[in-house]
């Protein structure tokens, strides 16, 4: 018994962390899109802008909803995996969004095309080191839902390099 309880403040601890960065990530965000809508305003002739700004209110959006989630897990035991998965899920693809975003920013703002890819590159790299050592080390049994948010966060990876790739051909 006493085991299981320390086991669940464990996870709990863990929620409060996720919590707080994605609270974290949120305002990241808003900091960004401020910087975007008061040094540019013209905004809506710049369709490249259009699409930074999209990809973080995404984000943001996500975040939200991710908190959301993650406080429910911590008052339903009986359902904690579930709303717990949900909550990371939400959690992992606002992360890959806003990264998609700021590598964007480095295109759009600055012109760095290089810094672009690099900042996506890096990123994906650091992913897949965090995932391979994960599984190497906790031997999680697969979850539906976290199975479903890491193919759906690759995707969103891929979908992030044609975007750098189009931006720049349309606009730069």
């Amino acid at each position: 018994m006493l085991v299981k309880l320390m086991q669940k403040n464990i996870d709990k601890t863990l929620l409060s962390i996720s919590i707080s960065t994605s609270s974290t990530m949120i305002g990241f965000s808003i900091a960004i899109v401020t910087l975007i809508l008061t040094s540019n305003q013209k905004i809506n002739e710049f369709f490249d802008l259009q699409i930074v700004v999209g990809l973080y209110l995404f984000s943001i959006l996500l975040n939200f909803s991710s908190i959301e989630f993650l406080g429910l897990s911590s008052w339903d035991d009986a359902n904690y995996s579930r709303w717990n998965a949900i909550g990371a899920s939400l959690y992992g693809s606002a992360k890959v969004i806003m990264v998609i975003g700021l590598s964007l920013t480095c295109l759009v703002l600055m012109k760095f095309l290089y810094l672009s890819i690099a900042t996506l590159a890096l990123f994906s790299i650091g992913e897949l080191i965090y995932y391979y050592e994960r599984f190497k080390h906790t031997k999680q049994k697969p979850n539906k839902v976290r199975t479903a948010a890491r193919i759906a966060m690759a995707l969103e990876v891929i979908f992030g390099f044609f975007l750098i790739f189009w931006v720049n051909l349309l606009y730069h």
